[in-house]
């Protein structure tokens, strides 16, 4: 399951499920959801129990996805059709992903427009794509660079980043190989991501895409910031979460 949550760094708004309507193009066994903005506290969840409804109609196996298999979504659907950009799209296609799998093709245009959203799906369906490419199009458009930051962080000269947390440290290190495989006509990555778990101390230079454990991440805001500088800096920066399976 992948979270991606838009201005959430200290408050994860996990109640008041909003369901998304149906689409055709949803795989099999995928849950999606949308968070609104007003949620309830996350701790009430604990208390006050919902229930889940799927927000795509399971597809039957057979036959399911242009490719027979379940996994690529129909020849129709483009990275462009999705909401992605020239730039990412082309850097899709040179990583070898000509085409968004089926779970990518529901997901992807509501992180794009949707603040926090949920995506359940079985493994090697495509979910790590699915949060990956709409958080590096987000970091990439001009208008995040324009509306998101405040003049507070550019005095200040704190970046904005986005945060990947991760359960162990294989998963971190697979995320960031994903995104650093993203690159321009210049073979730069397109949003360079940096992995906070295991032997890796803390970045020397900002990351735009910051990967952890969250162990690994609580250590290096806390047991090594005495002064509090870092942390107080990283929860400045911080403009999406997406917390991964």
């Amino acid at each position: 399951m992948a979270l991606h949550l838009r201005h959430a760094p200290l408050a994860l708004r996990l109640a008041s499920l909003r369901p998304l309507a149906p689409s055709p193009l949803a795989a099999s066994r995928l849950l999606l959801f949308a968070l609104p903005q007003n949620a309830a506290s996350p701790w009430r969840i604990l208390s006050r129990p919902r229930a889940l409804a799927t927000a795509a109609a399971e597809a039957d196996n057979a036959g399911a996805g242009a490719d027979g298999d379940g996994f690529f979504s129909e020849e129709s659907t483009s990275w462009k059709s999705l909401g992605v950009s020239d730039r990412l799209a082309s850097a899709l296609n040179g990583a070898g992903l000509a085409r968004p799998s089926l779970v990518q093709a529901a997901c992807i245009p509501h992180v794009l427009t949707t603040n926090d959203v949920i995506v359940a799906a079985e493994t090697g369906s495509g979910k790590t794509h699915g949060y990956l490419v709409p958080l590096i199009e987000k970091l990439c458009s001009e208008s995040f660079s324009t509306e998101d930051i405040s003049s507070q962080n550019i005095a200040q000269g704190t970046p904005n980043i986005a945060l990947v947390l991760c359960p162990n440290v294989m998963l971190c290190e697979q995320v960031v190989r994903m995104a650093n495989s993203l690159v321009d006509e210049s073979g730069e990555p397109l949003k360079c991501a940096a992995a906070v778990c295991g032997p890796k101390g803390w970045p020397t230079v900002w990351p735009d895409i910051l990967v952890a454990t969250p162990a690994s991440l609580l250590n290096y805001l806390f047991d090594y910031d005495p002064e509090k500088r870092r942390r107080e800096r990283f929860l400045r920066s911080v403009k999406f979460i997406d917390l991964a399976p």
